[in-house]
């Protein structure tokens, strides 16, 4: 039986960035599945062509580009809840599903009022899609300064997990919080998954990045990078350098900041590395004129269509988000299914992910020596990146993601019918 779907996305949807993926991957998977989806969120945004999407009548201040915890997000989802409501007043849905901890708070919300206005003839399901904490992401972006309010955040996020009927983490740190406290929401894992990448298997898997492969890429993305940042990234494929890849926000809770400090300035000056950014602004990033200029190039455009070329520039992926982080991390499966090695931190999620394969580090000084044992083994980054490949169109498409969400939410209808 097909469901109604009122897909809840408090931040300005869309941008080619990690929430904004894993929400459209798997709106597109429900969707395709038969299942009706509507996804209410920001004024700002940029439309899909194949996703109904409603945006709310108002908004304040620009959000840019990169992450998007800011206090804005308080009036912006004021006006959010409003075109949200009148949605589900009108619609109907059988599940209200929630992205981020705001989407929870405005869902139950309109749950609540939704049952008083229907005079308990309508109990629509809350369901929460969590890709990491509150009150760290809070912090790490200076949203908190004090002890008090540090305290205060902490009590609302442990309230506002009380809300949903069934709850989906993305990352196996913040499942695995989940069982340690034993909450008595049920708590499924659902991983991040590969979602909006138009590319055949057998696409990367005959792609052997050769240096006129590309060369011939390259030529696809002209457009996008700055004529000197071309040149110089077209040299350094014509001299067969080791381009290592990093691709998301240029922010500290997804690592870079440290990556920048403690591992990029070490690998700098490695003759036969060089880096290939792409997703941010490199005016975000602190002491980059210290680095060698004609060893880093940046991509600020990063659409679905230019991300897979953009990817298979690259011979490795590096991911430095932190080992203590309750995110997952998706540019890990977009750096697989480009057929890179990965190099990243320890962590549970990571493993999940690349399972034998993934280059592990505890600490910097083994990050930078993992990627320079990576650099100068073209044999090796080929044979890991291919079982990379092999991996993730085994276990981590958006079609596997949407049967979890279908299952999940069907047995528990099921109990409460």
């Amino acid at each position: 039986m097909p469901l109604k779907f009122l897909i809840i996305a408090p931040t300005p949807f869309y941008e080619n960035r990690g929430c904004h993926l894993r929400i459209r991957g798997e709106a597109e998977a429900l969707l395709e599945m038969g299942h009706k989806i509507t996804v209410v969120t920001y004024k700002e945004g940029e439309d899909l062509a194949n996703l109904p999407i409603k945006r709310a009548v108002f908004s304040l201040g620009k959000f840019g580009k990169g992450v998007s915890s800011s206090w804005i997000n308080i009036p912006n989802g004021i006006f959010l809840f409003g075109t949200a409501l009148r949605l589900c007043l009108k619609e109907r849905p059988e599940v209200i599903y929630c992205h981020l901890h705001e989407g929870v708070a405005i869902g139950f919300c309109i749950k609540i009022l939704s049952r008083l206005l229907s005079l308990f003839t309508y109990n629509p399901l809350l369901v929460f899609d969590g890709q990491g904490g509150l009150v760290l992401e809070m912090k790490e972006n200076n949203m908190i300064k004090s002890d008090f309010a540090y305290g205060f955040f902490n009590a609302l996020e442990k309230l506002i997990l009380h809300f949903p009927d069934l709850i989906f983490v993305s990352s196996r740190n913040f499942y695995l919080s989940f069982q340690e406290k034993k909450s008595k929401t049920k708590t499924v894992f659902l991983p991040d998954t590969i979602s909006v990448f138009n590319l055949e298997k057998k696409e990367i898997a005959n792609y052997k990045r050769t240096k006129e492969e590309k060369i011939k890429i390259l030529s696809l993305l002209k457009k996008y990078f700055e004529k000197e940042d071309y040149n110089l990234l077209n040299g350094w494929i014509k001299e067969e350098k080791t381009i290592i890849l990093y691709s998301g926000s240029f922010s500290k809770t997804k690592g870079f900041l440290n990556f920048r400090e403690k591992i990029l300035s070490h690998l700098a000056n490695d003759k036969g590395i060089r880096f290939l950014f792409g997703g941010g602004n490199k005016s975000e990033i602190p002491g980059l004129k210290e680095l060698k200029q004609d060893r880093i190039v940046f991509i600020n455009k990063l659409d679905a269509l230019n991300l897979k070329y953009f990817l298979m520039l690259g011979d490795v992926g590096a991911d430095p988000k932190p080992i203590d982080t309750f995110e997952a991390s998706g540019k890990i499966l977009n750096y697989m299914v480009a057929g890179l090695p990965v190099v990243c931190f320890d962590q549970p999620n990571n493993h999940y992910f690349l399972d034998k394969e993934g280059l592990y580090a505890k600490n910097e000084d083994e990050f930078y020596s993992k990627i320079e044992e990576l650099a100068s083994n073209k044999e090796k980054r080929q044979s890991i990146g291919k079982r990379n490949l092999d991996r993730v169109f085994a276990n981590f498409t958006k079609e596997t993601a949407g049967k979890i969400i279908e299952t999940e939410i069907k047995k528990l209808i099921k109990l409460e019918g």
